[in-house]
């Protein structure tokens, strides 16, 4: 009985899970804290877990609001909770690409930020290829009412762009967003193949 009562305060004292690992292709590893794992299929996402895919190795999150998010290979995002200006189930991208299927069941919008973009979204499909010194982010919904919006994390640099469904953006480090354009077909597959997830 006492181990019984220390396993359910044990699980109680954990992290309140965001979402799942629905598939891990290869390697990936879950970072939690100080302590790195083998990232498995079915295992629970946390808040302020990183989840880092090496050159080979892809993942499926769902999150509990049903949205999904596509990882691709040399990626690494930390899971974030609800603030003042998201919900749960935001993220950040330090590097790597990312496609969010994104759900329209919440209110607030959800938001992926990285070293260069801030990207408000809800109810659409995005994709978002980061590095240190540049973000390129493409709406890929089907919706005709989807948006994305778009600004630079850098202070310096005010301004916002809306993208429209199939249009996308570079940001810049220190720079504001590239104005909207149309992403060829041949940049809209690009971006699928790399999030694939088999």
């Amino acid at each position: 009985m006492a181990l019984l009562l220390l396993a359910i305060v044990a699980a109680g004292a954990g992290p309140a899970g965001l979402g799942r690992a629905t598939k891990v292709v290869r390697s990936a590893d879950l970072l939690r804290g100080t302590s790195t794992t083998k990232l498995h299929q079915n295992d629970m996402v946390a808040e302020n877990d990183r989840v880092r895919t090496q050159s080979s190795g892809r993942v499926r999150v769902v999150l509990n609001d049903g949205s999904i998010l596509n990882v691709g290979p040399s990626s690494m995002m930390t899971v974030r909770v609800t603030t003042a200006t998201s919900r749960a189930g935001s993220l950040e991208l330090a590097y790597g690409r990312v496609r969010a299927v994104v759900t329209s069941s919440a209110k607030s919008p959800f938001e992926v930020r990285t070293a260069t973009a801030l990207c408000g979204v809800l109810g659409t499909t995005l994709f978002v290829d980061a590095s240190r010194d540049l973000t390129r982010i493409a709406n890929l919904s089907d919706d005709a009412n989807s948006r994305v919006r778009v600004v630079s994390t850098n202070p310096q640099a005010p301004g916002e762009i809306i993208l429209l469904p199939g249009q996308g953006t570079s940001v810049p480090l220190r720079g504001t967003p590239q104005p909207p354009r149309r992403w060829s077909p041949e940049e809209i597959r690009a971006a699928n193949a790399d999030t694939e997830i088999p």
